[in-house]
């Protein structure tokens, strides 16, 4: 008699089960925004830092680097490397802990050098624009590998060159363009998200 009591007891708890097997399972969550590792300091240079010392072979700390305020909120930094000025790097800070960072993102490499750096953001995204040098840093007057280098997530980061420019970055309700600081003012370059870069 108890083996009896026992079976419509198991078959109750099987049900459930057995239901769950024809059906599709329920869609895991997903968090399409980008996930961040805040386990740095800050390395990014604080302009005020920077001795302008009148070294004819470093950029000027007026021209290389520039603060960001992101949502969050957050702070951004884009700088040129002092020491390996043919490098741009970017950092930011944890939302919730301004001391926290991540750790700094190459989002550029030059040929000899990058001398001036132009940044802005919409709060999320950010543009960068720089008038960076192929060969001869110190001795071409106008850039012959002017940049201008964009990031939606700030994870990933697409870049363009852009020539004999300075190219400042301005965010419009259709996206980016870069001005060209050198010859005129004309735009150079346009960025959207559904199409990337467009001259």
């Amino acid at each position: 008699m108890r083996g009896l009591m026992l079976l419509p007891v198991t078959l109750l708890a099987l049900t459930p089960a057995l239901f769950a097997c024809g059906q599709d399972a329920a869609p895991a969550s997903h968090d399409a925004s980008p996930q961040f590792s805040y386990g740095s300091e800050r390395v990014a240079p604080h302009r005020e830092d920077l001795a302008n010392t009148g070294d004819e072979t470093r950029p000027d700390p007026e021209n290389s680097v520039v603060e960001l305020d992101l949502d969050g909120p957050s702070t951004g930094v884009v700088w040129i490397d002092q020491k390996h000025i043919n490098e741009i790097y970017f950092q930011h800070s944890d939302p919730d802990d301004p001391d926290a960072w991540t750790k700094p993102k190459l989002i550029f490499r030059a040929g000899d050098g990058c001398l001036k750096l132009n940044a802005a953001t919409d709060g999320e995204a950010v543009a960068v624009g720089s008038g960076c040098y192929e060969i001869d840093a110190f001795i071409q007057q106008a850039p012959d590998q002017g940049v201008a280098v964009v990031s939606p997530t700030l994870a990933d980061w697409d870049s363009t060159e852009v020539g004999e420019s300075i190219p400042a970055p301005e965010f419009t309700e259709d996206g980016v363009v870069w001005t060209n600081q050198v010859y005129g003012g004309r735009v150079d370059v346009r960025w959207t998200e559904d199409d990337g870069f467009s001259r």
